[in-house]
């Protein structure tokens, strides 16, 4: 006769346990790795997707203002930049109006240059005044963030010239943070990432003194790569010669941008991500590197041109 006993299945011992249990966690925090790397790859690919849209419309813009720029001649603020240079003063002409129509900043949008011959563009007085942002309001003392250019960037995309509506932009793209950091708190809507991060939009990525910076982080590059100076007249010995108060180059510096002391960089207009670490590890204005490793998962729109 069978006895009871001999049928009863006898119980885990202690080892046994703990290896179902060491096999369980494993088989779970692969599952878990592999669910996040598949999310990451999805909000990657939806963030190249945007930004491609929105590079493109920028450059369509860009063309359009260039266009109307050379077809005009450069105005006394140019002028003088250019230290008597007639060439010179179209390249500084187009850059200031690069400049008015492309702000990157509040401030930029409301007072682009100082220059008289360079005035504020109404449309966008008037839509940073729907959010409470005035030069009554506007707080110059904080640190501008990633978060203002990326609301400069849907604001200069949507009501600037050849604007397009926010809802051509793409979906999710559009986005209300709050933006205390630069202003007396308020929330202006922003483009994003898929990350749910304000977009960088710089106009002029000239990076640390040495010309090195996100986009160009090996430094100066072979040959000229400026699209608004593609003759190389900004980086002509005699103009940084010249005299005056302050000298010619110096103002240019001042009022348009920084050039950097080892020669040309890629100064072409580019729109950053700061990936899926959500820190962007650049200067937002000039994309000098202020973190490498935080830096080194962004995405650059022209990557993807």
């Amino acid at each position: 006769m069978i006895r009871s006993r001999d049928l009863a299945r006898p119980a885990f011992t202690l080892p046994e346990m703990l290896v179902v249990m060491a096999i369980i966690t494993t088989l779970v925090a692969f599952s878990a790795a592999v669910i996040l790397k598949f999310g990451s790859s999805q909000q990657s690919s939806t963030t190249r997707t945007l930004m491609q849209r929105l590079d493109s419309q920028l450059r369509r813009q860009m063309t359009t203002v260039a266009d109307a720029a050379r077809a005009k001649a450069p105005g006394n603020s140019a002028n003088t930049m250019a230290g008597g240079d007639p060439q010179r003063a179209k390249v500084i002409h187009l850059k200031l109006q690069i400049k008015q129509r492309f702000p990157t900043t509040y401030s930029e949008a409301l007072n682009p240059t100082s220059a008289p011959d360079v005035p504020v563009v109404p449309a966008y007085v008037n839509y940073l005044k729907n959010f409470g942002i005035t030069t009554a309001t506007l707080n110059l003392t904080n640190p501008v963030g990633k978060e203002e250019s990326a609301a400069c960037l849907l604001m200069v995309l949507s009501v600037g010239q050849d604007a397009v509506s926010q809802s051509e932009l793409g979906p999710g793209s559009v986005k209300t943070l709050d933006v205390t950091n630069s202003t007396t708190g308020a929330e202006v809507p922003c483009l994003a990432d898929a990350w749910g991060e304000p977009l960088t939009f710089c106009r002029w990525p000239t990076g640390d003194p040495t010309g090195v910076s996100g986009l160009n982080p090996k430094g100066a590059q072979t040959g000229n790569n400026d699209p608004g100076d593609p003759m190389g007249l900004l980086q002509s010995a005699l103009w940084a010669s010249l005299k005056g108060s302050p000298p010619p180059r110096t103002l240019f510096t001042t009022l348009v941008h920084q050039l950097p002391a080892s020669g040309s960089v890629k100064l072409t207009p580019v729109i950053v991500s700061s990936g899926a670490d959500k820190q962007l590890g650049c200067d937002p204005v000039t994309l000098a590197v202020t973190n490498q490793t935080q830096a080194n998962d962004n995405i650059y729109s022209t990557e993807l041109r």
